[in-house]
């Protein structure tokens, strides 16, 4: 069962948001109109007055850190690079501060959040870019890749699993782990839950996905590219990976995938399928409670790698119908 606030939520979302997607096409003017709604509605989302945000604006890295003041034991060596989703044609850190505070609270470290060039002026290729040169900009400023856990949700689950692709390329140091939030891993949108899941996913209408995956794909002559599409990488030699995901959603089958290939690539892989909970619900911590769980799990993933142990209460996993861990 799940909280009667989710059912609420889902509810909204499936009667007020999906409609709205029902006619499949995105165009560039609507890209922009969404980005500048979402950015600005963000603002109205309270933080707490102990959050701190530190703006960045370098030649290396665009983006902010989000730090608790007066923490009483600081970390200051151990951060977590956090890349915002947003089907890579809006959002920004901004927009994603009610999950990233939680986490440098629960934690007790800072957390860099990227600001990553967007669709529709830019291709997938330049917000790689920008995440590589932040991630050598992070080194440059003494963070060690073992200190250093790299996570994103929808969008950027996909630029996370796309960094530590280029990251294995260029043989940068590996950070320590990963974790993805409902990620969006194939641009072909092959995934069997794109139909299965067609009806239930409160969120998301597949033609406004199917869309919106055409449109990035649309630089390379097959969607299926890894520099796309990391459903299709070589994951040998990633980190320990958390791929977090609701059992509606059309973009299940993205993770499931992505668990079983980095699986057979010897990848430590944690896949984490929650009950009807909707797209990156751990993003809605004050909206629906499970967040607040959902936030727990990254949590403890997290600080089991940066620091080797859980100090952190057991998650209560009462809407999680699977909990997977792939050796």
């Amino acid at each position: 069962m799940i909280s009667t606030r989710a059912r609420i939520f889902n509810l909204f979302l499936k009667y007020v948001v999906k409609p709205l997607q029902a006619h499949g096409y995105i165009p560039p003017i609507i890209m922009r109109i969404v980005y500048f709604l979402a950015h600005n509605v963000a603002a109205l989302w309270p933080i707490p007055r102990y959050v701190e945000i530190a703006p960045v604006n370098t030649v290396e890295a665009r983006g902010e850190w989000v730090k608790i003041r007066n923490r009483p034991r600081p970390r200051s060596k151990k951060i977590v690079f956090y890349l915002h989703g947003g089907g890579y044609f809006f959002g920004s850190p901004r927009t994603h501060r009610n999950l990233t505070w939680r986490l440098s609270k629960k934690l007790n470290v800072d957390v860099f959040s990227l600001r990553y060039r967007l669709a529709p002026k830019h291709p997938i290729q330049t917000s790689v870019s920008d995440s590589i040169s932040s991630y050598r900009w992070l080194l440059s400023q003494g963070y060690c890749a073992e200190d250093i856990v790299i996570g994103g949700d929808s969008a950027g689950g996909n630029l996370t699993l796309l960094t530590l692709q280029k990251i294995k390329e260029l043989n940068l140091p590996m950070p320590t782990a990963a974790f993805c939030l409902s990620p969006l891993t194939d641009m072909a949108s092959e995934g069997d839950s794109m139909v299965s899941n067609a009806k239930h996913d409160p969120m998301f209408h597949h033609r406004a996905m199917r869309y919106v995956t055409r449109f990035h794909a649309r630089h390379h002559d097959d969607p299926r590219h890894p520099e796309i599409s990391p459903v299709h990488s070589n994951f040998e030699g990633f980190p320990p990976l958390l791929l977090q995901v609701g059992s509606t959603e059309i973009l299940l089958n993205d993770s499931e995938r992505v668990a079983v290939s980095a699986r057979e690539a010897g990848v430590l892989v944690e896949l984490a399928v929650w009950h009807q909970m909707p797209h990156v619900f751990s993003l809605f911590g004050g909206i629906v409670p499970e967040s607040i769980h959902g936030i727990r799990e990254i949590a403890e993933f997290i600080g089991k790698h940066l620091f080797g142990t859980v100090s952190l209460n057991s998650v209560q996993h009462k809407t999680k119908i699977l909990i997977d861990t792939m050796p």
